[in-house]
């Protein structure tokens, strides 16, 4: 069941007691939210409970964290955990794969070759695992349900805030990422469906606006405009099914290569100043993000226990690394220095294998934006009825509610759209939300330990608080250092315009048009031409 503004019911305890009022889309300051495994799917309820005793207050009482997530019973929110290690892991796996993927070859690149790739791919890999223990363990602490309400019983009302506003941003640009993968999948399918002549011929009913604008608001708008994204829960679930296909079919297309095409590869290996390694970090951070999932997943796990929550983060590390460790090596490999930010415009729209891995992933892509929108409504509606009430005694939040859903979703899909027209690739869009990602694996988790080995420094003892404050600080500089190194990556390939090689490449022999996938082709041609679409 998908939480929505207008619906309230009530809702019965294990004993028929009535626990609360369930509803969903505002809430008040006391509102706490749960999501747990049904069927396989991550489902989220809301519940009207009396807010717990802040981080402040348990310090200075006999509160015992170990007990505390040993209890086996109704946590703060009023429900028993029902979620499994298993299930556990498959929901936080579920919200961390997703596409971007894609551009992980691309980050070898910017990295400055394999190897360092590589190495970078375990290093991000080991700091989600990081940052994901730290959610649980103040978790623990706060018995929150949301990252917000963590931020909320620790650092107050503005530490809130502005979690709320950074899932605005960075869902924002996750969603404009979106609508150029669909621009990008959109121009390989009309190669494939006519030709690369007549597509390169640049006719107006292949211009990239048109396209993105047409079919995102046939396929993608009406489904912003529902009450309920439910429906939604199983086809989004297409987005790993599709990023495990990607992975199988770069594979597979690099061993049906030859080792002649292998060997005119240009592949560098490490980079030539080391710092390069840095600008990696924001594409891969993004693909491991799943951070504000991790709350409600440990609400409700069966056994709160530090032992369960390192299984659930273990496993999640491991499956997203299986998965994007291979799309990325191999994808390096077979096209090197000119793979481009989409991994799949570096191949011929021509091949089978590849062709569906496109369907796929535009699908896929089409079905997560309204979940991804979803989320960020509902951190956007309660600030924006909160600040109303401020100003209106009166006002009723369920008065116009409809209305409302409408206008947010129509603002939110033009200002993606607008976004998603005028940036040129996928690099930009992931490179600006990864650099927003950075507050939920480094700065928040930062702040969150500086705040509770400080304020628990007499129960904690002197060298565990030191050890958390050090730590802390580390991550919070970490992360500050991070958010501008990917702003700055962002920029650059924005403004950049040789960031990659072009889709059309034009013939000097016969005025013809050659597929940019072909690298080879590339090499022995002098004069190239990009469609000034692209």
């Amino acid at each position: 069941m998908t939480p929505d503004v207008e619906d309230t019911e009530t809702f019965l305890g294990p004993d028929g007691d009535k626990n609360g009022i369930k509803s969903s889309g505002l809430h008040k300051r006391s509102n706490h939210h749960i999501e747990h495994a049904e069927n396989g799917s991550a489902i989220r309820e809301e519940y009207h409970q009396p807010t717990t005793d802040t981080i402040d207050r348990k310090a200075g009482s006999d509160y015992n964290y170990d007990l505390d997530i040993d209890k086996n019973k109704p946590t703060s929110i009023g429900i028993d955990g029902t979620t499994t290690v298993f299930g556990g892991t498959f929901i936080v796996s579920n919200a961390a794969i997703g596409c971007g993927a894609l551009a992980f070859s691309h980050a070898f690149k910017e990295a400055g070759g394999l190897y360092v790739g590589v190495i970078m791919i375990f290093v991000c890999a080991c700091l989600a695992a990081l940052s994901l223990l730290i959610c649980g363990y103040v978790c623990g602490l706060c018995r929150a349900t949301e990252f917000h309400d963590m931020g909320k019983e620790l650092l107050g009302w503005a530490a809130e805030l502005s979690l709320q506003l950074c899932l605005l941003v960075s869902n924002a640009a996750a969603c404009t990422m979106y609508f150029v993968i669909i621009g990008d999948q959109l121009e390989l399918i009309f190669i494939r469906l006519t030709s690369l002549q007549q597509f390169c011929a640049e006719p107006w009913y292949f211009n990239r606006k048109l396209t993105i604008s047409v079919v995102t608001l046939v396929c993608v708008y009406p489904l912003l405009l529902v009450k309920r994204v439910d429906f939604l829960k199983y086809p989004s679930l297409l987005s790993v099914g599709s990023m495990i296909y990607v992975m199988i079919a770069v594979v597979t297309k690099y061993f049906m290569d030859g080792d002649d095409i292998h060997e005119a590869v240009e592949l560098n290996y490490g980079p030539e100043h080391w710092f390069s390694a840095f600008n990696a970090f924001p594409t891969i951070l993004f693909g491991y993000q799943c951070m504000t999932n991790a709350p409600p997943v440990y609400a409700n796990l069966k056994n709160k226990t530090p032992q369960t929550w390192f299984k659930v983060v273990s496993g999640t590390i491991v499956v997203c690394t299986l998965v994007y460790l291979p799309t990325a090596m191999f994808g390096y490999l077979t096209h090197g220095v000119m793979i481009k930010s989409n991994i799949l415009k570096s191949y011929n729209p021509d091949e089978t294998l590849i062709f569906i891995g496109q369907i796929g992933v535009m699908l896929s892509v089409m079905m997560t934006y309204p979940v991804v929108f979803y989320v960020a409504r509902n951190a956007f509606d309660p600030m924006y009825t909160g600040i109303r009430q401020l100003y209106s005694e009166h006002y009723d939040p369920m008065k116009r509610a409809t209305l409302r859903r409408y206008v947010e979703a129509s603002l939110w899909y033009l200002f993606t759209l607008l976004l998603a027209l005028f940036i040129p690739n996928i690099g930009s869009a992931i490179n600006f939300a990864g650099s927003v990602a950075v507050f939920f694996y480094f700065v928040f988790p930062g702040a969150f330990l500086v705040k509770i080995g400080w304020n628990r420094k007499e129960e904690l003892g002197r060298g565990f608080t030191w050890f958390t404050v050090v730590v802390g600080g580390v991550l919070l500089a970490f992360g500050a250092v991070l958010f501008f190194q990917g702003n700055y990556m962002a920029v650059k390939a924005l403004l950049s315009s040789e960031s990659e090689p072009p889709l059309c490449v034009k013939e000097t022999v016969n005025g013809g048009f050659h597929s940019g996938a072909d690298s080879d082709f590339i090499a022995a041609n002098s004069t190239t031409t990009m469609n000034p679409n692209l």
